[in-house]
């Protein structure tokens, strides 16, 4: 018994270093049951999570399914509360993608430029995942990228450099929201590409099961452990 009390111990110490992630970052974790807080669909897109065995996060093989059937539909992730940082703010960004090539989803990000409150510009990632069809990809803000931008009233530039030098450009912009999906851009259809975790300046946002699931993972293991235990 006091063996299964260690094991069970060890198992709810691993969960909360995975959770807490690291003393100064904030973790959410997007199960099926709160992804309608995030969920971005036009149409007949969905959205869905699903396990796909080898998503590269580190809480589980999960990952969101992206279905675009037609050019008028959309689907990704949208998240509008993240608390008004500005892009000198954010000190990084990441996300893990999977999709045939031209076809994976790109992150965009809405800015207030002017001070008014409301987003007047979008900014978004350019690339694309090169061909790498059935690999993950993982995509961030360390590598020298090239944005498309669009401000109101104005048409779109592209921009290339470091995400030093485009905070430097706009560094006093506030981030009113960011959209992984997408958008905007010319696939064939229907398109289905796969998005598993991501980070957005301090928070790292994590597709993990459900809260009931984790804890049947831990009683499934238990099991083991006894069924082990009687076989030595």
């Amino acid at each position: 018994m006091r063996n299964e009390m260690k094991f069970i111990g060890l198992l709810v110490l691993t969960w909360v270093l995975v959770a807490s992630n690291s003393a100064n970052a904030t973790l959410v974790n997007i199960t099926t049951g709160n992804l309608d807080d995030f969920r971005y669909e036009i149409g007949g897109g969905t959205i869905e999570v699903v396990d796909t065995t080898s998503a590269p996060g580190t809480a589980s093989d999960l990952s969101l399914e992206l279905v675009w059937p037609t050019t008028n539909d959309d689907a990704g992730i949208q998240i509008t509360d993240l608390g008004d940082p500005t892009v000198s703010d954010i000190d990084s960004w990441d996300y893990w993608v999977k999709a045939a090539l031209t076809k994976n989803p790109h992150l965009t990000m809405f800015l207030d430029t002017d001070g008014d409150d409301s987003w007047d510009t979008f900014v978004r990632d350019k690339r694309y995942n090169a061909g790498f069809d059935d690999a993950w990809l993982k995509l961030d803000s360390s590598e020298t990228m090239s944005f498309k931008i669009k401000k109101t009233g104005f048409a779109s530039e592209n921009w290339s450099g470091t995400w030093a030098e485009f905070q430097t450009a706009y560094g006093t912009a506030t981030v009113k929201e960011i959209k992984i999906c997408r958008e905007g851009f010319s696939v064939g259809y229907p398109a289905t590409a796969y998005l598993d975790d991501f980070t957005f300046g301090d928070t790292t946002y994590q597709i993990v099961p459900e809260p009931a699931t984790i804890a049947l993972l831990g009683l499934g293991s238990l099991v083991l452990l006894r069924r082990r235990r009687k076989s030595i």
